[in-house]
């Protein structure tokens, strides 16, 4: 109700891909909205996720500003000198952020794991594809209140170049790993026998280095 009332959602339960509002990610998997010089990067995603996944980049002053520290670029800058988006063509609102998977059932869950699985070998392998990417790749997702973008997007960042926006959204930054961990967790319980909360805690050190900490309590059995 609360995308709907917002225009996010229309009627038959897709993201909105017009103007008002603006759903950028959403405009680009619906091929209303092309970003010049990105074909060729796309063509270096494997052939088998191509009809799944594309490949976005930011705003190119973002780009552009990504060593700033002014505080007109903190935080609205990219997170490194290199970073990208990997983006989902499906446009059903069940997957607008990774905060709903699960939500609508056991069959999504499951559903949902593999997206997860998918994305990250699909982004990994697309920046092994492009040097000069290196091997130390993160993949970052934001949740729903904290993202900027209600369309489902992966965060692909070089760790090894990352700039002073990297550290100012730390606390925004899901590692996908962590996300996928919590999910798998959900997939081991068994509804109709016990109840298991699942709980994640996210601890951000002074640093910017981001722990994840996931934990089962204790089962509820029913009579």
């Amino acid at each position: 109700a609360e995308l709907a009332l917002a225009g996010v959602v229309d009627e038959a339960g897709q993201l909105c891909t017009g103007t008002k509002p603006f759903n950028v990610f959403a405009r680009i998997a619906s091929a209303k909205l092309e970003q010049p010089g990105m074909e060729e990067e796309n063509e270096c995603l494997h052939s088998k996720w191509q009809s799944r996944f594309m490949i976005a980049k930011n705003l190119p002053e973002a780009d552009a500003h990504w060593e700033s520290s002014d505080t007109k670029w903190l935080g609205r800058a990219s997170m490194a000198q290199r970073h990208r988006f990997l983006i989902l063509k499906d446009l059903t609102w069940s997957w607008f952020n990774v905060l709903v998977f699960g939500m609508r059932d056991r069959a999504q869950l499951a559903q949902a794991i593999e997206l997860l699985e998918s994305m990250r070998e699909a982004a990994l392998g697309w920046a092994h594809a492009n040097p000069p990417w290196s091997e130390n790749v993160g993949l970052f997702m934001h949740v729903y209140g904290h993202s900027s973008v209600n369309s489902l997007h992966l965060h692909i960042v070089d760790l090894n170049v990352t700039g002073p926006s990297f550290e100012e959204l730390a606390y925004k930054n899901l590692p996908l790993d962590d996300a996928l961990a919590v999910l798998k967790a959900e997939a081991m319980v068994d509804p109709f026998h016990n109840e298991k909360a699942v709980t994640m805690h996210t601890i951000v050190s002074s640093d910017g280095n981001i722990e994840c900490q996931t934990a089962l309590s204790a089962e509820r059995e029913y009579g």
